[in-house]
């Protein structure tokens, strides 16, 4: 449950802020959360400049992911390189993967393309995790996936999020209608 976890590590933060471990323990929650991730990134480089990082070759790892999420491309390859460096070859693939993402990266960002997010209300965009939308070809239902209190059960995911359920809405004199649930033949307990 890496929310709750990052509420206490900042709260130990306060007052710890030279501890390595709490630092790194920050970090790799913000990376697993759905927030800003290049927030982990301070946390990881101050680890890393201290050198007191329990394992180095994690650390770089996640010093390179960060990286990406701020953007910072070149550092992020770096890191991935001296990360490469230290793991079993049946990883290669995997990091060359991410290093491919960050040379593309860096010629998508030379060449942005316009595009526009837009709220579409309380009604359909909550407070919790709302993805994966789908609007039928005809534009009149609004298909996605939402994280919402809502559910009689109240789940929790390991993220600490409440777990998933599909929800539509339907354009009615031109505005989205109350999102419901799509039913327990898709809807489960759980995700």
């Amino acid at each position: 449950d890496y929310n709750h976890a990052l509420e206490e590590y900042l709260k130990l933060y306060k007052s710890k802020k030279e501890d390595p471990d709490i630092n790194f323990s920050i970090g790799l929650c913000y990376l697993n959360i759905n927030d800003d991730k290049s927030k982990a990134l301070p946390y990881f480089e101050f680890v890393y400049q201290k050198g007191s990082a329990k394992d180095k070759n994690e650390l770089l790892f996640y010093l390179a992911r960060a990286n990406t999420f701020a953007y910072k491309f070149d550092e992020a390859i770096k890191y991935f390189g001296e990360y490469r460096k230290t793991v079993n070859a049946k990883r290669y693939p995997e990091i060359d993967r991410y290093i491919e993402n960050c040379e593309s990266a860096k010629i998508l960002m030379k060449n942005p393309v316009n595009v526009t997010f837009e709220n579409l209300g309380k009604e359909i965009n909550s407070k919790f995790p709302d993805y994966y939308p789908f609007v039928t070809e005809d534009q009149s239902t609004l298909y996605y996936t939402t994280r919402r209190e809502g559910r009689s059960q109240k789940l929790r995911s390991w993220q600490g999020y409440f777990t998933s359920d599909v929800y539509f809405s339907k354009v009615q004199a031109g505005q989205w209608t109350k999102p419901k649930t799509i039913g327990t033949m898709i809807n489960t307990s759980e995700d």
